[in-house]
């Protein structure tokens, strides 16, 4: 049947076959992510709500067709739940409605990576043009942007957050609000100094006013999630606050303040020990990753130089 199959496809598709559900894992884990999956329901090792259950697990973009000759209803509200089937094919299936079934799932499968990859090259892109115009204005947030953005991108991988790219742009898109807080306040709140209390709130309020600006820009209510929240993301032993939490918030307060530490003065492990010191501040998951993550070490040095010495990419 699996060959009946390939020869059908072959003249349209790239197609990778397998006899059972564990070694489709393993194809789908060394050769995917796949356009289309397609599965049998009855299989002697697994049965195909559970192979692509975990198959989606794995790519979770890739569209699940599911072939079964079994029609009782609660099967199949199982499949839906449990596998995200896309679409069944009821046995015997002619050639016919696999064609016809593959080309609808490629359609769908084009449709959730072309949005995909608006969002996150695009619209981050996009989000980085103004970064970088950000950062001529104040060269000290540019800096620390920088810094914390490479710090949450390995804390990321770490923790395998999804949709990273959130996170990324949260991190750039928060010094937005930076704009109404005065100079030497910002620069002495990213050096770790102490503020006085006018001054603490209005660094606490930036956060907010960015949440405020990307209300009205669509796709980006996730975004002004995290920034608003990172701020007040705390390890309470409130389960319901703390699973509320995005981790992306949490990632982004424990990269903020590291980078602030290093800011201070402190080394790699003495950064680290100056947060895991506030275990009620900081969530203990994203502390144990970070001191698991190697981290370049860029300590910022200001130097006065003439504008004849300045070279292009400084």
């Amino acid at each position: 049947i699996l060959d009946a199959v390939s020869r059908l496809l072959a003249p349209d598709y790239e197609v990778h076959t397998s006899p059972s559900g564990p070694d489709g894992l393993t194809v789908v884990a060394r050769h995917g992510p796949f356009s289309v999956i397609v599965s049998d329901f009855q299989m002697a090792d697994m049965d195909g709500v559970t192979f692509l259950a975990q198959a989606c697990a794995l790519a979770p973009e890739t569209v699940r067709i599911m072939a079964t000759g079994i029609t009782e209803r609660q099967v199949a509200i199982h499949a839906v739940n449990e596998g995200r089937i896309f679409r069944f094919l009821t046995k015997p299936v002619q050639s016919h409605e696999v064609q016809a079934a593959l080309s609808a799932g490629c359609r769908q499968y084009e449709l959730v990576t072309a949005e995909r990859v608006l969002l996150e090259q695009t619209l981050l892109g996009s989000i980085e043009a103004m970064s970088d115009l950000l950062g001529l204005v104040n060269p000290t947030v540019s800096s620390h942007v920088r810094n914390t953005r490479m710090i949450a991108r390995r804390l990321a991988e770490a923790l395998k957050l999804p949709e990273a790219w959130r996170l990324d742009a949260a991190i750039i898109l928060h010094q937005l609000g930076f704009v109404t807080v005065p100079t030497d306040v910002l620069e002495r709140h990213l050096q770790g100094d102490r503020l006085s209390a006018d001054e603490e709130a209005m660094v606490t309020t930036h956060p907010q006013v960015t949440r405020a600006v990307l209300s009205r820009i669509p796709r980006l209510d996730d975004v002004g999630e995290i920034i608003a929240r990172h701020a007040t993301s705390r390890n309470t032993a409130d389960v319901r606050h703390r699973l509320a939490v995005p981790l992306a918030a949490h990632i982004m307060r424990v990269a903020l303040d590291f980078v602030r530490a290093r800011a201070r003065g402190l080394d790699h492990r003495g950064a680290i020990r100056a947060l895991a010191a506030n275990p009620a501040d900081y969530n203990a998951e994203v502390i144990a990753a970070l001191a698991t993550v190697e981290v370049e070490s860029t300590p910022t040095v200001r130097r006065k130089i003439p504008v004849d010495d300045l070279v292009n990419g400084m």
